[in-house]
């Protein structure tokens, strides 16, 4: 009998000590609402932070060390996020309170409650699972969040997380307020929490946490005022194992809002990818920070690459594998982001010689070519119209009604056309298109009998006119 309440006693013992191992020992920080402006505020970071508290102190996945039992790590956590303490000091509270993961996010208000929450790892500040939402209210949007957090256990993080040496380490070093923006406005403190929590979902890298990224470049009100001009960022970020820092600017006019963002590597102190999303309301911007941490993530992982394109004139249009690249209207550059491998690019302007070359991506470098198109002198028009083209008026206009009935069948060949005719007229318009048969009147339009029919071509579309006798 002894041996069997041992035994038990064994197992039960072993399996509290395993249900202790796979909790996850968090403490939940205020969350941040100095995004919000003061008048709005009503101690909203205070009751995000209650609320999260309370609802995960019933998921046996997680380990709440209450708020009022680490009033000494908060203190020096908000001075590491004011850039007074350093961040490797919270690693010393970590061990004495028994936590492994801090919960830490904000709240804001752009035209909705926007919450973004991140758990992230005490020693190594790196993001292991995050959410954002945006709802009507503070507490349909923490339900959603503790939603998604009861669906996450000690499990899903890898045993060697902290040394991972596979995945790439990224950091979000700042998004300023670009010209065009209305006074009073400042969208890029929320943007930068949406981006931050969009990377820390991503699996395939590694997000650092935007409060201590913040400490590294030195920054008090890096999200009240998007404005930073600290130039050895990237110095800091590498010495903190930091490879790639993410920055950018947002421009909010009245119609659009423009998000420009560029991926920085720290090690060889170049930019490696840009890219630019525009968002017609503000309540789009979390799923603009989705858009770009996904290429994000697709360009760290060789999936795509830049390509930079210079052309001449400033009104040329783009094609890249016969699909239309969008440009800014009267610039001579535009930046596309294509799968790696090779691609076909052409460029075309009205009045000028197409051209047409293959480039290949690759993933990290931003890829440059230069189209400048030569002004093309139109083929020679050897006809004005089928009745100036002959000597005999009468017989041209014979002809002319011989094509137009000819037209009316239910098949034609171009034998039949070039024997009433005499020849084949050959237009090539700007968009690459040949047509050939008979032209039987000009104009602002051109009108030309051909194998299908009769066709009615806009004389501005029309680059050149040759014949085939």
């Amino acid at each position: 009998m002894k041996k069997i309440i041992l035994a038990l006693i064994g197992i039960i013992v072993a399996s509290y000590l395993y249900s202790q191992d796979a909790v996850l020992r968090v403490a939940v920080t205020l969350f941040d609402d100095s995004l919000i402006e003061e008048g709005q505020k009503a101690n909203a970071g205070k009751t995000v932070t209650a609320l999260f508290e309370e609802k995960l102190s019933g998921c046996q996945q997680y380990g709440i060390r209450p708020s009022n039992a680490i009033q000494d790590y908060i203190a020096t956590l908000e001075r590491v996020q004011a850039g007074v303490e350093d961040p490797k000091i919270l690693q010393r509270f970590g061990s004495l309170l028994q936590v492994d993961y801090l919960i830490v996010g904000a709240v804001s208000n752009v035209g909705g409650v926007e919450l973004d929450s991140r758990i992230v790892d005490v020693d190594t500040w790196r993001i292991v699972h995050a959410g954002g939402v945006r709802q009507s209210s503070i507490p349909k949007a923490v339900d959603v969040i503790i939603s998604n957090y009861r669906t996450f256990s000690k499990q899903n993080i890898p045993e060697d997380d902290k040394n991972r040496s596979d995945i790439y380490t990224v950091g979000v070093y700042k998004f300023a307020e670009g010209f065009g923006t209305p006074a009073g406005l400042t969208y890029c403190g929320p943007f930068v929490e949406m981006l931050t929590s969009a990377l820390g979902v991503r699996q395939q890298i590694a997000t650092i946490e935007t409060h201590y990224t913040h400490y590294l470049i030195d920054e008090k009100q890096l999200q009240m005022s998007g404005v930073l001009t600290n130039d050895a960022s990237d110095v800091k970020f590498q010495i903190a194992g930091i490879q790639y820092k993410i920055y950018g600017d947002m421009r909010a006019l009245s119609d659009m809002t423009t998000i420009n963002y560029r991926v920085f590597d720290t090690i060889s102190k170049r930019i490696i990818f840009t890219g630019s999303v525009d968002v017609s309301t503000m309540s789009l911007l979390r799923e603009a920070a989705k858009h770009i941490a996904k290429e994000i993530d697709d360009v760290l992982n060789n999936r795509i690459g830049n390509l930079e394109i210079t052309v001449e004139p400033a009104f040329a249009e783009i094609y890249i594998d016969g699909m239309s690249a969008s440009k800014p209207a009267n610039s001579t550059k535009a930046t596309v982001s294509l799968e790696k491998g090779n691609h076909v690019v052409e460029v075309t302007a009205q009045g000028y010689k197409p051209q047409k070359q293959e480039v290949t991506i690759t993933p990290k470098k931003i890829t440059t070519i230069t189209a400048h198109l030569e002004k093309e002198v139109a083929a020679k028009e050897e006809f004005v119209d089928q009745m100036q083209d002959e000597d005999n008026p009468r017989l041209a206009l014979i002809k002319r009604r011989k094509l137009e009935r000819l037209a009316k069948q239910e098949t034609i060949t171009m034998e039949e056309i070039k024997e009433i005719n005499e020849r084949i007229d050959v237009v090539k318009l700007y968009n690459g298109k040949t047509i050939q048969g008979a032209i039987i009147s000009r104009g602002d339009s051109y009108r030309i009998v051909t194998t299908a029919g009769i066709v009615e071509i806009p004389k501005k579309d029309i680059r050149s006119v040759s014949i085939i006798r």
